[in-house]
């Protein structure tokens, strides 16, 4: 009795399995990579995150506004998310740009960059 009922579920299995719309292939709208910035103005540094497929290398260039590179970073590391810290305590106020490239893509944004001012101590009389 019970080889019965475990052929008939066999028997079953197979023919659902056999009826069974094959999938599809999954199709991806995948970006070559991401990039994350933030400005910390407290501590003068950028952040600098991404995310890339592992085997992929990313040049990171720094440009002053004039288009000048002040840093250039190549991330070939086997990990699948990277981190770049600038410190930009000594860059005069004004606008730079982050390029990143993996040869075949790029990305640019744009940074404005205002140091804090210093404190000034006020008297009450």
């Amino acid at each position: 009795m019970k080889k019965a009922i475990a052929m008939t579920l066999l028997a079953a299995t197979i023919s659902v399995a056999s009826i069974a719309k094959p999938t599809d292939p999954i199709k991806t709208n995948e970006k070559a990579f991401d990039v994350g910035l933030y400005y910390d103005y407290t501590s003068g540094r950028i952040k600098a995150f991404f995310e890339k497929n592992k085997e992929d290398v990313l040049t990171v260039r720094l440009l002053d506004k004039e288009g000048q590179t002040i840093s250039v970073n190549t991330l070939k590391n086997k990990s699948s998310v990277s981190k770049l810290y600038y410190d930009v305590n000594k860059l005069a106020d004004g606008e730079y740009t982050l390029k990143v490239s993996d040869g075949e893509t790029e990305s640019v944004h744009k940074i404005e960059i205002k140091q804090p001012k210093p404190w000034e101590a006020v008297q009450f009389d």
